[in-house]
């Protein structure tokens, strides 16, 4: 872990800054990890090289995992639905989703990858939307899709911040309830609940989220991340009802922290861009996210 505290005081950020900056979520999530690193990001436009890179980068993939999830989703739109097709109507919406994602590869990319490559990436995507789907047809409640790739907005302190949702969930509970839940895929294997949690609150973007769709005036019951990854496919949820959308037995009530996650978020979060705006630049680097600013860490050799 870097920690150097006394680091020399910046320039607050000027309305002028402010309404040119980018990247919303980015700022409150670098702030959370390093003030230092955040200002050479945010402030000073400071990003690594693009590597070379042999076929599509982890980004590309995971962007196209996104965009097949979309196009599934889109088309299949709840639970009743995905429970009424067979093995074979599903694999062959997934197939569509694919083929279709996969024509709007850009000509650069095209030319980049070659065509045996592009059919390697739609059969490794044929495989992992699968794993994911099954996944889904695991969920305890019937949900219907909301919405997906919805647009979020929010302003913070002058900041104008614009988001897009991956999917809301409506879930019918066996009570005849109905709750909201926001999921988000990530198609990475470091992922953790812990960091919803407002003390230390590395992954903002969810809890930005749950916070504009309550802005509007609409109930939000829970987040999740939905980690689309092979072999390991999981959900990772906060909520007001469950700990779980899969198992049963593991739900809990007297010890949720959900009601004071959620309203510690929304001092956390201004207290980060806070931060930012006053010109923190403390030199601290939280443990597990260094790899977020590996390109930056010359600047801090002595």
């Amino acid at each position: 872990v870097l920690y150097y505290p006394d680091a020399d005081p910046l320039p607050r950020v000027s309305d002028e800054e402010l309404v040119r900056l980018r990247g919303g979520v980015s700022i409150i999530k670098h702030m959370a990890h390093s003030p230092f690193f955040a200002f050479c990001r945010s402030r000073l436009g400071l990003h690594p090289f693009p590597a070379v890179q042999d076929g599509l980068s982890p980004i590309e993939q995971g962007d196209l995992a996104h965009d097949v999830l979309e196009n599934i989703w889109t088309a299949i739109k709840s639970s009743q639905a995905l429970h009424a097709l067979s093995e074979e109507a599903l694999d062959s919406i997934i197939q569509k989703a694919i083929n279709v994602v996969s024509n709007e590869l850009s000509p650069e990319q095209r030319y980049r990858l070659g065509e045996f490559q592009i059919e390697l990436e739609k059969n490794r995507l044929m495989s992992l939307i699968q794993e994911w789907m099954a996944l889904e047809k695991a969920r305890n409640e019937p949900f219907q899709v909301e919405s997906c790739e919805s647009v979020l907005e929010m302003n913070i302190r002058g900041l104008n911040i614009k988001m897009r949702a991956d999917r809301i969930d409506r879930i019918a509970l066996q009570s005849g309830e109905h709750k909201r839940i926001i999921i988000d895929y990530k198609t990475s294997r470091h992922l953790s609940s812990t960091h919803w949690n407002p003390e230390l609150l590395l992954e903002p973007q969810l809890p930005m989220y749950a916070r504009s769709v309550v802005d509007k005036g609409e109930e939000v019951n829970g987040i999740a991340f939905g980690q689309v990854v092979a072999a390991n496919s999981k959900f990772y949820l906060l909520s007001d009802w469950t700990t779980t959308l899969l198992n049963e037995t593991k739900r809990k009530t007297s010890t949720n922290p959900w009601v004071g996650y959620f309203s510690g978020w929304q001092s956390a979060i201004d207290q980060l861009l806070d931060g930012f705006i006053q010109g923190d630049n403390t030199l601290y680097c939280h443990a597990n996210a260094e790899w977020l600013f590996s390109d930056l860490v010359p600047l801090v050799r002595a």
